[in-house]
């Protein structure tokens, strides 16, 4: 799901109305009460620069899609300012190669914060550094969506019949798996090898 839809319904669902007039009332406001008092960013707005082949199947897994909200520009800007700084602090970063936080990126802290601040927590891995990178460890990922395909159909999946079920399931998609492994029988011979390995078994 769309991370910033994901934290849009949370909102629609929990605040607007009640506390704020309007997303961008809420980030306003949220903005302004973050340069009284920062508090703790929900991950490193970093994390995901380690592999390209991670930050590919996180954005197929969490799709970011442009979205334009009204803000007050200088508050804003100074607010990321502000981010940037704490982001470099909380997680060590190295200050000389970061160009400054992303707008999307202050955004989404900036609507989290309202939520924490109302104790509604997002069951999703995605704002957490350790869940997320544990979810994106590529080949155990691919190898477990095969898996459960297979469990659902009760025998070995084609690449068809992979690619129509996932998606339902949320899995990586048959082209991400095509540029890991080369073709989808190449991901099956390798998940064949692993379960040998794992529990002895034969299972596709």
């Amino acid at each position: 799901m769309d991370v910033f839809y994901l934290l849009l319904d949370a909102v629609k669902t929990n605040l607007i109305h009640e506390y704020y007039q309007s997303i961008a009332d809420l980030v306003d406001k949220e903005t302004e009460s973050f340069l009284l008092s920062p508090y703790p960013l929900p991950y490193n707005p970093q994390r995901m620069f380690i592999s390209k082949k991670q930050q590919k199947l996180c954005n197929e897994l969490f799709p970011r899609h442009r979205t334009v909200i009204w803000v007050n520009s200088k508050r804003f800007s100074e607010y990321k300012t502000n981010v940037h700084r704490l982001s470099i602090e909380q997680y060590d970063l190295n200050s000389n190669e970061i160009k400054g936080v992303t707008n999307r990126f202050a955004i989404e802290v900036s609507i989290w914060s309202a939520l924490k601040k109302h104790n509604i927590e997002l069951e999703s891995p995605y704002f957490s550094d350790k869940e997320l990178l544990e979810l994106v460890n590529i080949e155990s990922f691919i190898l477990k969506a095969i898996m459960d395909v297979y469990v659902s159909l009760g025998r070995s999946p084609s690449a068809r019949e992979y690619e129509m079920i996932q998606k339902n399931n949320g899995g990586p998609s048959l082209s991400f798996i095509k540029s890991e492994y080369g073709t989808f029988n190449n991901a099956k011979a390798k998940l064949k090898l692993e379960l040998w390995k794992w529990k002895g078994e034969k299972y596709i």
